[in-house]
């Protein structure tokens, strides 16, 4: 008469099964963690290249932020992060991303501006400095609109 229970191939099996379920969701609980994180990062470039055109555009038109740049852009006209940044359309920030475990984060800032006719076309971007980073940097453009002198006569 066979007794009931399991036997040892069928405990193997179980376990083997309960492991691979484990482990699925814990890489799944990973994932979700390293997107949240880099959705911060990228809510963090965004609000810091908007902060920054904002700036830009309360500037007076003769300001030297707002002189054109020697800030070298992308075939795309994106900025382009690979060439040394100019000092006066360029600056680097701390943040703070969560302040319960102090995760500090820098990143840099940097501006193209171009003059055509009566208007200056700023191209701003922002990127987390230092590291791997799976993002892109955050791009967005403005026009500002302007009358330009007359010529003397």
């Amino acid at each position: 008469m066979r007794d009931s229970g399991f036997t040892l191939l069928e405990l193997l099996i179980a376990s083997a099964v309960l492991t691979i379920g484990m482990l699925s969701t814990a890489s799944l609980l990973l994932l979700a963690l390293s997107s949240h994180f880099n959705s911060k990062l990228e809510a963090a470039a965004l609000r810091m290249t908007q902060s920054t055109l904002e700036e830009l555009k309360s500037l007076p038109l003769n300001h030297a932020g707002l002189t054109d740049s020697t800030e070298s852009l992308t075939p795309d006209h994106e900025i382009d992060f690979s060439a040394p940044p100019s000092p006066s359309h360029a600056r680097t920030t701390m943040v703070t991303l969560q302040s319960f475990s102090s995760t500090r984060i820098e990143f840099e800032t940097r501006w193209h501006v171009r003059t055509f006719g009566g208007r200056k076309v700023i191209t701003g971007a922002t990127r987390k400095t230092g590291g791997h980073s799976p993002f892109r940097p955050v791009n967005m453009r403005i026009v500002r609109l302007y009358t330009a002198p007359a010529l003397g006569l």
